[in-house]
C-alpha cells in the first residue's frame, strides 16, 4: 500500500461538502485535483470511499470506517503545528520597558508574566522610571508614559 497521507485532507473536504467542486474551493485547487487525489487515495486503498451521483459524493461503509481515523490524523497535525511550527522563528533576547511605577506594578507585570508563557526566549526588564532615559543610547527599548511625549524629549540624551 502507498498511502498519500495529504489525500486525507482531500478525502474529510469532500466528506464536508459532499462535492467535488465545493471541496476543491475550501482546498484552493481545481475540482479536477480533488478528483484525482480521491481517486489514488482510492486506489491505494483498494476500495471506494465515496459513491459519486448526480446530488453529490456519499461516504461508502468503508469510508464511514476511515472518517474517525481521518479526523484524528487531521487533529493531530493541527496540534502539532500549533505546538512544533515556528520554534525556530520565536522572539528572543533582551528587551527593556521603562514606564512610571503605577503603570508597570498594577497594569504591564501581570501583562507581561503571561506574555513572557508564550515567548519564554525573550527576557523582558521592566524598568520604573522616575524620568526620561535615553532611547537614542538603548537605556530602554520601550517608554510608557502617562503624557504625550515630545520627540525632542526622547531624543535627547541625558
Amino acid at each position: 500500500m502507498n498511502l498519500n497521507w495529504d489525500d486525507m485532507r482531500f478525502f474529510l473536504a469532500l466528506c464536508r461538502t459532499h462535492s467535488f467542486v465545493s471541496a476543491a474551493q475550501e482546498l484552493k485547487v481545481t475540482h479536477t485535483t480533488v478528483a484525482r487525489r480521491i481517486t489514488a487515495l482510492e486506489d491505494s486503498l483498494q476500495t471506494q470511499l465515496f459513491h459519486r451521483t448526480e446530488k453529490g459524493c456519499q461516504l461508502t461503509p468503508a469510508g464511514e470506517e476511515l472518517l474517525p481515523f481521518a479526523e484524528k490524523l487531521e487533529s493531530t497535525v493541527v496540534n502539532f503545528e500549533e505546538r512544533i511550527a515556528g520554534k525556530d522563528n520565536q522572539l528572543s533576547g533582551c528587551i527593556r520597558i521603562g514606564t512610571p511605577d503605577g503603570i508597570g506594578n498594577c497594569y504591564l507585570a501581570t501583562r507581561l508574566s503571561k506574555f513572557q508563557v508564550n515567548h519564554p526566549a525573550l527576557e523582558v526588564e521592566l524598568i520604573s522610571v522616575p524620568m526620561y532615559y535615553s532611547l537614542s543610547k538603548r537605556e530602554i527599548d520601550i517608554l510608557v508614559t502617562v503624557q504625550r511625549p515630545k520627540a525632542e524629549i526622547l531624543l535627547r540624551e541625558n
